[in-house]
């Protein structure tokens, strides 16, 4: 700037680069509500045929676009600084020391309100971060007019025009949707350009969107915290606690997201009260959207909900709680949630519990294996008692100050509630058998590596320690599944002598049944992870060992392996053998439109028109918009008229 104001009018110079600033605003609107919703952007940023982010992609994507929204801003009001100084300067005739540090009084005070009243203020008053832009980019081209006007330049009303001008035809050129772009978690806008519903608040942007056309998501600034496709695991994480003989009354569910695991816990008709915690307000909005799944949680009297941070909720209150339910997401997106797995929330949450109460926590497997073990460390560290549960890729831990107890008789009993059962269904677990064949033992983490507050561990390395594991067993999923393989073996002895709270009285759990599914887990995914290498061969050497295994609860896994062998068989145009296993496939899976068909091809080539045509039609009747059997049924009419 020392060199600038050499050469330019102080006063036109601030003019210039004012201008200059509400032009920035206007392009950071279009960057994040129209361009990057573009094919360009797609083709920039968003192309890669590997199953790895590249860097550009990752974090290249984030560095470009905070270079354009922060450092361009940032050096125009920077230049600024010193020459409102200069002007202060010489309209007080004043020391340049008082001078300088009155601006900067002002610049400091500025700065603070600047950081909340857009927020706190204009961001709910004018309803979104768009038209706040827009309002500032206003002031920003106004003032650049003031100081333009009284620069004295000679050619002051041609720049004037040429300011106010561009000005307008950069708001003309750059129009826009309505919808911020959420860098988190680009792949979600994709689903829904215009989402059933959407808000930015003053905690996070919440929206409402239907993935595929199909399924209804929830997300909060571009994660995908909840969703119609979620069911399983958000409805599971509500009933198990249920399968204790232990009378549950009061409930806390932190988090509402969708609302949908408070919507089953509702339906256990004991339940008298249940208090929900969640930190941002615009979710209670969004909920109205899956009353179909949450049983209008808003308006239930069972319900209250607290919108608050649920560390400093349970720091105040006295409650008591039967069971609380926290299904707190943590990945390379949310990794603010790892309050949710300290060893602190754990403390806390268990001086909260009734006597007898129980603790369930959800995790997924697919975090890294480092940081997964430190979750289970640090939940041993605080509860005395337990017990863990595999389902799919989904853990479920229960923990309690006093033994945890699955009674069969109380699972068999929830199955004979309609409304019970019906959400069960839902969530794809079928028989009570089936419950108890996810045991997978005490939860024996004894390491040292404890996530806190004051040492958040996990918070960090995320990408490092999952690139371990690639390194190690291809995915994290699939290495935190033989770990937990390994910790279920050293439980061994509990489970099969019936010393162990779960297995004692439950004769339907054995050691060796519930090992040949953690087995058959394990040589799914293996098979899934050669697939995608193409190593189709040896993948199918592991969907056998699924159907070798033949779970009686794992009909899902079988159905899938058989089939994906069947269409090799299919390819190698060996018919009969392929008929074999789609006719496994659809024994296992009855709704396996994708065997169906598949099955009724093997048959064209067998010219067995009459059961090809069956299989086409049934496949029709269960995925009407299957374009395979379309045309093979249109082929088959093609021959009969002919």
């Amino acid at each position: 700037m020392s060199y600038f104001k050499k050469i330019i009018n102080k006063q036109l110079l601030v003019g210039i680069l004012q201008y200059l600033l509400s032009i920035s605003a206007v392009i950071i609107i279009y960057l994040f509500y129209s361009f990057s919703y573009s094919k360009t952007f797609a083709n920039w940023f968003l192309q890669n045929e590997s199953n790895t982010a590249l860097w550009y992609q990752d974090v290249g994507l984030n560095l470009t676009f905070s270079l354009i929204v922060f450092l361009l801003p940032a050096i125009l009001m920077g230049m600024t600084f010193p020459l409102l100084s200069d002007i202060y300067f010489q309209h007080k005739k004043i020391k340049s020391g008082v001078a300088i540090s009155k601006v900067y009084v002002v610049n400091t005070l500025g700065s603070i309100l600047g950081a909340l009243i857009p927020i706190f203020l204009f961001i709910p008053l004018l309803g979104s971060i768009k038209t706040t832009l827009y309002f500032f980019a206003g002031l920003n081209i106004i003032i650049a007019l003031y100081f333009t006007y009284n620069s004295g330049y000679s050619k002051k009303i041609i720049l004037l025009i040429f300011f106010a001008g561009s000005f307008g035809f950069t708001l003309h050129q750059t129009k826009s949707s309505d919808i911020l772009l959420q860098l988190e978690n680009l792949s979600e806008e994709q689903y829904d350009k215009t989402p059933i519903f959407y808000k930015e608040g003053v905690m996070a942007t919440v929206k409402v969107y239907n993935k595929y056309g199909t399924a209804k998501s929830l997300s909060i600034d571009g994660v995908t915290i909840a969703s119609e496709a979620f069911k399983a695991k958000e409805s599971t994480i509500a009933h198990l606690p249920f399968f204790t003989k232990k009378p549950i009354k009061n409930v806390l569910a932190v988090g509402l997201a969708s609302g949908s695991t408070v919507g089953s816990i509702l339906k256990h008709k004991g339940v008298e009260h249940i208090d929900v915690v969640d930190i941002v307000p615009s979710v209670l909005d969004a909920v109205d959207h899956f009353k179909s799944v949450n049983a209008d949680v808003k308006r239930n009297p069972k319900v209250e909900i607290y919108i608050d941070d649920i560390l400093s909720y349970l720091s105040y209150s006295n409650k008591k709680y039967d069971v609380i339910s926290s299904d707190g997401k943590f990945s390379i997106l949310n990794k603010s949630n790892t309050t949710m797995l300290s060893k602190e929330y754990y403390e806390i949450c268990k001086d909260h519990l009734a006597e007898n109460g129980i603790f369930i926590q959800w995790i997924t497997t697919e975090i890294p294996n480092k940081h997964f073990n430190t979750i289970l460390s640090t939940a041993k560290s605080v509860f005395p008692y337990s017990e863990m549960f595999l389902i799919r890729k989904n853990l479920f831990i229960m923990s309690s100050n006093t033994p945890v107890k699955i009674d069969y008789d109380q699972i068999v009993q929830n199955f004979k509630t309609e409304e019970i059962a019906a959400d069960l269904y839902s969530s794809n677990l079928y028989t009570p058998k089936e419950v108890l064949s996810y045991y997978i033992g005490t939860n024996l983490n004894t390491n040292k590596n404890y996530n806190t507050l004051n040492t958040p561990i996990i918070e960090y390395d995320y990408n490092v320690e999952r690139q371990n594991d690639i390194v190690h067993s291809k995915t994290s999923a699939l290495r935190n599944l033989k770990d937990l393989f390994t910790k279920y073996q050293k439980n061994r002895v509990s489970i099969s002598s019936g010393d162990n709270t779960i297995t004692h009285n439950n004769s339907h759990i054995t050691y060796q049944s519930n090992s040949t599914y953690i087995e058959s887990r394990i040589s799914y995914i293996e098979a899934h992870i050669l697939m995608a290498n193409q190593n189709i061969q040896e993948a199918c050497q592991y969907f056998q060992k699924v159907i070798t295994n033949n779970h009686p609860e794992n009909d899902n896994d079988i159905g899938v392996s058989a089939k994906i062998i069947g269409e090799q068989y299919l390819k190698e145009k060996k018919y009969n053998k392929a008929i074999e296993y789609f006719d496994l496939a659809v024994n296992k899976i009855g709704g396996y439109s994708d065997a169906y068909t598949l099955r009724g091809v093997s048959y064209y080539y067998l010219n067995d028109m009459i059961n090809c045509k069956v299989n086409m039609e049934k496949s029709i009747s269960l995925n009407p918009n299957d374009v395979t059997a379309k045309k093979f049924l249109d082929a088959l009419e093609s021959n009969t008229n002919n």
